[in-house]
């Protein structure tokens, strides 16, 4: 685009167990609101650059940070010994918070991000502003109940590999029980890559991941649930429309769970991973929490 209004900055930020790449979009002309964005498993942080892509020509300004954590494409593998877990992956983020001198943020989040986000904002209610949450678990659909035949698995190295390499294939990502109703639009090979690419090459990659497919606790989510009312700031919940994945009723009942919460317009045309498949819809979505976050 021709009217960039963010210019991006890269750096490594020292966490428990490793360090974490963090990237950062800011707006050129001034501050603007800090928003902190959340994969899910399988992928990085450049699940939101088309997201972000749209975002670049918003009249809102917005500070956008995106962590790569380590549940999947990750560059740097954790130490060996460390543990891979939600509640370890909510001390990152807040690490990353630390790092940046942000004091109070939105966050948004998909797919197992949202999972993570929700124990987030329990566990750290006053760092957090709102929250945008589209298809996620929630807590009676952890792990999702259409993939959880597959976890036992992939918790060995073998099958993890071989996971990993059917991804590399356009075949093996639309495959019922990889992508194919996670992504309703093709991802082609370089996209692919840049996606989920440690994955294929990186043994350490991929054992952070099977740690923390190891550590999917369903108690714990619900006992993060139990705590869902003790956040008073605005979450909108925007589901992917006939989700395969996440039930739509778990969509309304997530949003009923905080006193602030609503559901919001559907995603349209878009798989359980919206913001590749539709990334405008979800930059409206955004826009629209941090408009509610300035105004309630």
């Amino acid at each position: 685009m021709d009217d960039k209004r963010m210019t991006m900055t890269e750096r490594w930020v020292p966490v428990v167990g490793g360090e974490i790449r963090v990237r950062r979009f800011r707006p050129t002309a001034g501050p603007g609101t800090p928003v902190l964005l959340v994969h899910g498993a399988f992928l990085n942080g450049h699940l939101w650059d088309g997201m972000i892509e749209v975002l670049q020509t918003s009249s809102q300004p917005l500070d956008l940070i995106v962590a790569d954590l380590p549940i999947g494409a990750h560059q740097r593998p954790m130490n060996t010994g460390t543990n891979v877990t939600i509640p370890s992956l909510v001390a990152i983020l807040i690490s990353v918070l630390d790092a940046l001198g942000l004091d109070r943020v939105v966050v948004a989040a998909n797919d197992t991000g949202g999972a993570i986000t929700q124990h987030l904002i329990v566990a750290h209610p006053e760092r957090f502003s709102g929250a945008l949450l589209t298809s996620t678990e929630t807590p009676d659909n952890f792990p999702p109940r259409y993939f959880r035949f597959l976890f036992p698995p992939l918790r060995l190295r073998a099958a993890m590999w071989v996971t990993c390499q059917l991804l590399r294939t356009n075949l093996g990502r639309r495959l019922p029980f990889t992508f194919r109703h996670l992504i309703k639009r093709q991802l082609q090979a370089p996209e692919a890559r840049t996606l989920m690419g440690p994955l294929w090459t990186s043994r350490g990659a991929r054992n952070d991941l099977r740690l923390f497919l190891k550590g999917a606790d369903p108690a714990a989510m619900k006992r993060a649930a139990a705590k869902f009312g003790t956040f008073a700031s605005p979450v909108d919940v925007a589901w992917s429309a006939s989700d395969r994945i996440f039930p739509d009723g778990d969509a309304s009942l997530l949003a009923s769970s905080f006193p602030a919460g609503r559901r919001v317009a559907d995603i349209t045309d878009a798989g359980s991973v919206s913001p590749l498949d539709q990334p405008e819809q979800v930059a409206n979505r955004l826009l629209a929490l941090v408009e509610r976050t300035t105004s309630e």
